[in-house]
């Protein structure tokens, strides 16, 4: 998909984002895994390309990571186990080699000075992973505990949480309400659905 980035004070910005994934379901192959809602497993393939180099910081704007070739390919993951109708464990991510390049940018993009931050290139291993469980503590309130690690490059984040759901109505569809809910807190959150 594309994508156009703009506003007040922010540089104009445009990307492009691919991922191609394939996966088989290894329930069947491994025992381990035959309680498991699904236990996706596969290759996958991620390429980006920003138009403008923005990984720095100016007044009104925060800086993003926005390289003009990202690639990553590796083997993706995506388990989930339901324990009971109100106890669920999910753990997503990938692994992989990933590479990237930033063009030079300027320093103060909205004055007129012609210092520039130098161009950039890294190659390296990366992973992404977030593990994640929920519990139903009563008919419309939901506890969520997850972790998360990714690392690309020099860039190491690790993030974990408690967040309270309350749903204003006690739905049937739990599974696949909670599945839409969590998304944000997926890996692939924007680029993969499952079909129940």
């Amino acid at each position: 998909y594309a994508f156009d980035i703009s506003g007040k004070n922010t540089i104009k910005n445009s990307a492009i984002k691919n991922t191609l994934l394939i996966y088989t379901d290894i329930r069947d192959q491994f025992d381990f895994f035959a309680n498991f809602e699904h236990a996706l497993v596969g290759p996958i393939f991620i390429y980006q390309s920003y138009r403008e180099n923005t990984n720095f910081y100016t007044f009104g704007h925060g800086g993003y990571f926005s390289p003009q070739n990202f690639a990553l390919m590796g083997i993706f993951w995506d388990l989930k186990r339901v324990f009971s109708p109100e106890s669920i464990l999910k753990f997503t991510g990938n692994i992989g080699y990933l590479t990237f390049t930033e063009e030079s940018a300027p320093k103060y993009p909205f004055g007129n000075s012609d210092e520039r931050y130098e161009a950039n290139s890294s190659s390296s291993l990366g992973y992404s992973m977030k593990l994640i469980y929920t519990r139903k503590l009563t008919g419309r309130i939901w506890l969520n505990l997850f972790a998360g690690l990714d690392k690309s490059s020099d860039y190491v984040l690790f993030d974990a949480g408690i967040r309270l759901n309350y749903y204003f109505s006690e739905s049937r569809e739990f599974l696949n309400l909670e599945e839409r809910c969590l998304g944000r807190f997926s890996t692939f959150r924007d680029l993969y659905t499952p079909i129940d």
